[in-house]
């Protein structure tokens, strides 16, 4: 391969400043520069912000990291992201670059897609689902736009596939380059489950407390409720933290709905602690909507333990068969007739993620093979 440099734009990136991020783009650099040297990284981070005396910009170890100012408002999106994108321009003043990665459609996509064109070279683009058509939904007037971003695009990676047939009628599209391509997961090997079917007791849940409406969590303690009024007691622990108030309506919710004795707040856990712990849980109960990608999913199934999800969001796509039990709403009914059915099932859907392991298939979610799809990509370019 000859030698590439890849400007990457995202809006997660972990740059020092005090704004929410996730490491999946981090992993994903972080292993592409383990495999060659070929390949080098050059991040631009751009958050948002909707006050004017917030907009800044200064370098990173990985790149610049760009506070730009823009109020979300659907008719002035488009000239505030050109905005953006050209003083992204002027800071990149001097730069070379051999491909533009934006990793995500929306915003990320514009100001990838027009760099690309100044700097007149390829344009990838990675789309998330939940943000990218939380996005085309609230932008109807980009649209236009949007479509014209993914039909220009050298290679668009789906990081969310179910999201693919819904973003395609939106925008009245046929989409034909394009990838799965999962986040990456790190730390975990398939089939390293430890418990055998009859010592995994307890279910787990995962959270940030200040997603608890997305995550479903409220109707899942209802729906334990449910289930022990018709006599199936199911044990829950959930892992994770936040402000004290959410968390007070957690477990307010908890004791309305009975289950004081079958479900406990865990709190916040180091990410390996919680590997371990999903070793020896009966499953993993997150009806979470919106969900991108939903990396303890992974985590779980690698770990031999089934899962219960909300289909068309987070890792559905990704499988023929699916490894658990999915809802199509967020309804205590519907949470709860799925909770049954996994609980009463159980060895049938333990044995199915044990399969899953066996296959191989849980090893396109890990480092090397993610990395070697990658660099496969740019090696095309």
């Amino acid at each position: 391969m000859m030698s590439k440099r890849i400007l990457h734009i995202h809006q997660d990136y972990p740059d020092g400043r005090p704004y929410p991020f996730t490491r999946a783009v981090s992993n994903l650099i972080e292993a592409s520069e383990s495999e060659t040297h070929e390949v080098s990284h050059f991040v631009l981070s751009i958050n948002r912000t909707s006050n004017p005396f917030k907009v800044s910009a200064h370098s990173f170890d990985r790149g610049i990291s760009v506070v730009y100012w823009a109020i979300p408002l659907p008719l002035i999106y488009l000239p505030m992201m050109w905005l953006c994108a050209l003083w992204c321009r002027f800071l990149l003043k001097g730069q070379t670059f051999d491909l533009v990665h934006s990793h995500k459609l929306t915003s990320e996509g514009v100001v990838g897609y027009l760099l690309s064109k100044w700097f007149r070279v390829p344009h990838i683009i990675s789309v998330r689902g939940g943000s990218d058509l939380h996005n085309i939904n609230r932008l109807p007037c980009s649209k236009g736009y949007f479509r014209k971003l993914l039909g220009s695009a050298f290679e668009v990676f789906w990081v969310s596939p179910w999201a693919k047939p819904k973003i395609s009628q939106k925008l009245k599209i046929e989409l034909a380059r394009s990838i799965p391509f999962p986040n990456m997961c790190l730390g975990v090997a398939a089939n390293q489950g430890e418990a055998d079917l009859i010592s995994r007791q307890r279910y787990v849940s995962v959270l940030s407390y200040h997603q608890y409406q997305r995550k479903g969590i409220l109707p899942l303690i209802q729906a334990i409720g449910e289930a022990k009024k018709q006599g199936k007691n199911i044990t829950l622990d959930i892992y994770g933290s936040g402000p004290e108030e959410i968390k007070n309506t957690i477990e307010a919710h908890i004791k309305e709905a009975g289950c004081s004795d079958l479900i406990c707040l865990k709190g916040q856990v180091k990410r390996q602690e919680l590997l371990e712990i999903l070793k020896k849980a009966k499953g993993l109960l997150l009806p979470a909507v919106n969900e991108t990608f939903g990396m303890c999913y992974i985590e779980s199934l690698a770990s031999g333990t089934p899962i219960l999800f909300h289909s068309n969001t987070g890792i559905d796509g990704y499988f023929a068969n699916k490894p658990g039990v999915s809802v199509n709403d967020q309804t205590v009914t519907s949470i709860t007739t799925a909770l049954l059915d996994l609980d009463s099932n159980y060895s049938e859907y333990f044995d199915l993620v044990t399969e899953l392991n066996q296959s191989g298939r849980l090893e396109d979610f890990f480092a090397p093979n993610v990395t070697s799809q990658y660099l496969k990509v740019i090696a095309r370019v």
